[in-house]
């Protein structure tokens, strides 16, 4: 195993070399060697990543699982590990979120939710959860900004049309008025 002075001296020839190949003055000899020298450093950080997203994977299941076992405090203190890895894990913040909710924890559980769809804006079930709990919470603006999150990814999503009909909005999109009639 090398010590990290060795990974800081290979990063220096591997600099150096690089300046040398931008600069013209590289020959074939040289850029094997930057070649070989930038594969033999990364792999590794390669395979510890690979490894990491695999855990996180791991357990981001367990706590789903958790979570649909009714066991929130497990879930939430599995999520949590991965989202100390991962904070910007969509899914497992979507997963956190409902657990917390289901815990009684409404305001983190929007926090985590709001988390989720920033990071994913495609999980269309994130945006309709957000919606309904801050539907409950009375923050009507914030929940049709949420329903409407959901149907842009998800135009006909019946959830996220319910929420808007519940809160008296149309959720037909308004005709746009630049728009040429045929």
């Amino acid at each position: 195993m090398h010590d990290r002075g060795d990974h800081v001296g290979r990063a220096s020839r591997s600099a150096a070399m690089t300046l040398a190949l931008v600069r013209g003055a590289c020959d074939a000899r040289r850029m094997r060697a930057l070649a070989l020298v930038l594969v033999t450093a990364l792999a590794p950080m390669a395979a510890r990543a690979d490894e990491a997203r695999d855990e996180a994977a791991r357990a981001q299941a367990f706590g789903y699982r958790l979570l649909e076992d009714g066991d929130y405090y497990r879930a939430i203190t599995e999520l949590k590990r991965v989202l100390a890895e991962q904070p910007k894990n969509g899914l497992g913040n979507q997963f956190y979120g409902l657990s917390l909710y289901r815990q009684g924890d409404t305001p983190n559980a929007i926090k985590a939710f709001q988390m989720a769809v920033a990071n994913d804006p495609g999980l269309v079930d994130a945006w309709v959860a957000l919606g309904k709990i801050l539907q409950d919470q009375k923050k009507n603006p914030e929940a049709i900004a949420a329903f409407k999150g959901a149907l842009a990814v998800e135009p006909k999503n019946p959830d996220a049309l319910r929420g808007l009909k519940d809160l008296g909005v149309d959720p037909t999109p308004a005709p746009d008025p630049k728009a040429k009639p045929k």
